[in-house]
C-alpha cells in the first residue's frame, strides 16, 4: 500500500514498498513454424458417412440416438463454458495465495530486502531495506521529508533510519 504525499511547490509522490522487482520485459517472438499441407488433394478413401455410428445406440429410433447426441453436446458445452473456467479461476486463486505468502516468506526468513520507491511527477527514487518494521519507517522518513519539501538522498550510508 502507498502513500500519497504533497510536496509545498504542489508536486504528488507516491511511496510504498514494492512486492515485486521492478523487470524490464523483452519480447522474444516465437519462432515461426510453417504449416505443411498434404500435396495429395484427394479426399480420403473409406470414410464412409459418419451419422452410420448413430446406429449403435438404437436401430429403430432414430430420435433416441439424435437425442443422445444432442444431450452430450450440451452436457460438454455446459462442461466447457461453466466447471472447467470455474476450476482455473480456483486454481489461479489458490496458486496466488500460496506465491504471495512464498514471496513474504523469502523477505521475512532469507532477508531479502524491502524495495522502497518514491515516485514523483518527473523522477523516481529507490532504497532497499531489510526488515519489515524497519521498511515501514522508511516509508514514514521518505513521506516526512517530502512533505517538508526535502528530495531524500538515495546514495546516503544514514538514509533511511534504522
Amino acid at each position: 500500500m502507498s502513500r500519497a504525499v504533497t510536496t509545498p511547490t504542489g508536486e504528488t509522490w507516491r511511496v510504498g514498498r514494492c512486492w515485486l522487482p521492478k523487470q524490464r520485459v523483452r519480447w522474444r517472438g516465437f519462432p515461426t513454424r510453417v504449416r505443411r499441407t498434404s500435396s495429395n488433394p484427394q479426399p480420403r478413401s473409406g470414410g464412409g458417412n459418419w451419422l452410420d455410428a448413430l446406429d449403435v445406440f438404437d436401430g429403430d429410433n432414430p430420435l433416441a440416438a439424435l437425442a443422445f447426441v444432442i444431450g452430450t453436446i450440451v452436457f460438454a458445452a455446459l462442461v466447457w463454458f461453466f466447471v472447467v473456467p470455474l476450476l482455473l479461476v480456483l486454481l489461479d486463486i489458490a496458486l496466488l495465495v500460496v506465491l504471495t505468502a512464498a514471496g513474504f516468506a523469502a523477505h521475512l526468513v532469507l532477508h531479502r530486502p524491502w524495495e522502497i520507491e518514491a515516485v514523483g511527477p518527473n523522477e523516481r527514487l529507490t532504497w532497499h531495506v531489510v526488515g519489515w518494521q524497519r521498511s515501514r519507517r522508511a516509508v514514514g522518513a521518505v513521506t516526512q521529508r517530502l512533505a517538508r519539501g526535502d528530495i531524500p538522498p538515495t546514495d546516503s550510508p544514514g538514509f533511511p533510519p534504522r
